[in-house]
């Protein structure tokens, strides 16, 4: 996301955050060695499955364009905008570094080499486990949020605002910390059916994404104000996560909520999560610190900056 929107987006890996998120793809496994797959069948699969992303990568982005396009048209750069935009910045930052960081490198190539290996029991373990864990983590982090967004509004992301736009950036920081939630159960979900071989609900949950943001923009803002894009946003997020629960579900998910120390593969992939959490808690803090200098030098400075990107 841009800023506001990718965030989360599931196709920038700014949930964009808005699109917190999400278009890396993983490496198909290597079934064949275990004579499961012809070597034209395997190809034939990898044709199949880059036509699907690739036409999915397409339609989101056209959506993407789309999603700007109605909320210029709606909001433009305003008080309320800029609000939206710097109450996203905290949601951004939790999917980014809690969430994308245990589900992107770390997690999946783990995962993905356990079913290889027909190791399925260990595997869902190891899902249990580390999705258990991030979500305990992300759940103690949004509650000090909560309590806390007056605060880190007003000190470290927009200390410029106003304090009417302050009050309703915290506001609505608190009603998006949902994002990172669904949003990181939707990268993990992700990464689980592309370790299985499934990549046409991962690849266009960021469409229902952006279709939830668009329909907040065009049905409920009207009425609601931004807080019906702050809606938008919230239902995009649940239908990414949903629709990809949905695929997990009917091909046999075995997760349940386990905080086991012990369970094969843990170790590593705390090991791996390190550098990319980095890396990503690195780049946003890039646009906290950007957010924080557009708040100071005018108003609506923080609107036309995030449509900039």
């Amino acid at each position: 996301m841009k800023p506001s929107n990718r965030r989360q987006q599931p196709d920038d890996e700014r949930l964009d955050t808005t699109e917190f998120g999400v278009t890396e793809t993983l490496p198909i496994l290597e079934t064949a060695a275990l004579g499961m797959v012809t070597p034209a069948s395997r190809g034939s699969s990898v044709a199949r499955n880059a036509a699907i992303v690739g036409a999915a990568f397409i339609l989101s982005r056209i959506l993407g364009l789309v999603r700007e396009i109605v909320i210029a048209a709606q909001f433009g750069t305003s008080a309320d905008y800029d609000a939206y935009v710097a109450a996203f910045r905290v949601p951004d930052l939790l999917f980014l570094v809690v969430m994308s960081g245990a589900f992107g490198s770390a997690f999946i190539p783990v995962f993905g080499g356990m079913l290889a290996r027909q190791d399925s029991a260990n595997a869902w373990r190891l899902a249990s486990s580390i999705l258990s864990y991030t979500l305990v983590i992300l759940g103690v982090v949004a509650l000090v949020t909560m309590l806390l967004a007056n605060q880190f509004i007003n000190w470290f992301i927009a200390p410029g605002l106003a304090p009417e736009q302050a009050e309703l950036a915290a506001r609505l920081t608190r009603i998006l910390l949902l994002s990172p939630l669904l949003l990181g159960l939707g990268a993990a979900f992700k990464g689980m059916l592309e370790a299985q071989d499934q990549f046409a609900l991962s690849a266009y949950a960021p469409v229902f994404y952006n279709i939830g943001i668009v329909v907040g923009a065009v049905v409920l803002a009207p009425t609601w104000g931004v807080y019906g894009l702050a809606a938008g946003v919230i239902a995009g997020a649940v239908m990414h996560a949903g629709i990809q629960a949905v695929g997990l579900w009917r091909g046999g998910m075995r997760l349940r909520f386990s905080l086991d120390r012990h369970v094969p593969g843990l170790a590593t992939v705390l090991r791996l999560m390190g550098p990319r959490i980095l890396g990503q808690a690195a780049f946003q803090v890039n646009f906290i610190v950007l957010t924080n200098f557009a708040s100071r030098i005018g108003d609506n400075s923080v609107s036309a900056l995030n449509y900039a990107f």
